[in-house]
């Protein structure tokens, strides 16, 4: 597993693991149980990996900061094209039978949604980026699954939800943004469908979020009820009164209907997905 040790590589190991599946993490630094492999070192890359020789490869790498990918558009390119070129490569080259799991983003579509995986829009680097590397897995035998999720982010404490629980507990004013649309799945939701994806091994791109898209806005004050959280602090607005920051969407909702019906699996909607985060939290 590429990226391991990140927020959505650490669930999915830890799912993968209950089910005793014998799982090798990538890590770009020393690690304890992970092995340090630098993707953007082609030698090594298929030096070590032909050791391994993965039957599949799944990848939670890469750059997602969107601000750092605009000011750094060579940063970005290197993380996240050039690492999947490298180990698509391999996969070419070495080991033609190994299926590779890639996790895109929701950021590819801009304007009214939901959006269907054939209207890409590319308004920032990261998109463009995100999307090269997907053209890169599509030249093996892949899945580009375009995702949002959100969840405990219990390496980190970073991210949309645990910015959103801290700056309430700590009374901080903060702005929520009624035009930004989205369609996330809760982290345990999204590792549980990666688990079956992975007995099934069907190629190609598809949409992967909740159904019944909402603002990030309602989706925060959502919840904040549910945990009772102080949200005298917190102010709706509109995103357009950010200033000096890259582009990005303000409407990434996803159709759903290819994946659910390739998959035969119905997608939960969002309210349900709420639900699911607040009553486990504790349990994270």
């Amino acid at each position: 597993m590429l990226g391991a040790s990140g927020f959505l590589g650490s669930y999915i190991f830890k799912r993968l693991y209950l089910q005793e599946k014998n799982i090798i993490r990538q890590s770009r630094k020393k690690r304890k149980n992970f092995i340090k492999i630098d993707l953007l070192n082609k030698r090594e890359v298929f030096k070590k990996l032909k050791k391994i020789n993965p039957k599949i490869i799944i990848n939670t790498s890469g750059m997602t900061d969107v601000e750092k990918c605009e000011n750094s558009f060579h940063l970005a390119f290197k993380s996240n094209v050039v690492s999947i070129q490298n180990v698509c490569e391999y996969v070419k080259t070495y080991n033609k039978n190994c299926y590779f799991i890639n996790i895109s983003t929701d950021h590819l579509y801009n304007g009214k949604g939901p959006h269907k995986e054939e209207n890409i829009n590319l308004i920032n680097n990261y998109a463009l980026t995100k999307y090269l590397g997907e053209v890169m897995s599509s030249k093996i035998d892949s899945i580009n699954l375009r995702v949002n999720f959100f969840g405990n982010n219990f390496i980190k404490k970073t991210g949309l939800v645990n910015w959103f629980i801290n700056a309430c507990k700590r009374k901080k004013k903060i702005f929520l943004y009624k035009d930004i649309l989205f369609s996330p799945l809760e982290i345990n939701s999204l590792t549980e469908i990666i688990s079956k994806i992975i007995n099934k091994r069907i190629s190609g791109t598809y949409n992967l979020g909740s159904n019944n898209g909402i603002s990030k806005a309602e989706f925060l004050n959502l919840i904040g009820k549910n945990l009772k959280l102080n949200l005298k602090f917190a102010k709706i607005t509109s995103s357009s009164n950010i200033k000096n920051r890259a582009k990005r969407p303000n409407d990434m909702r996803l159709n759903n209907k290819k994946f659910e019906k390739k998959f035969k699996i119905k997608l939960p909607n969002i309210y349900q997905e709420i639900q699911k985060f607040c009553i486990n939290y504790n349990n994270y």
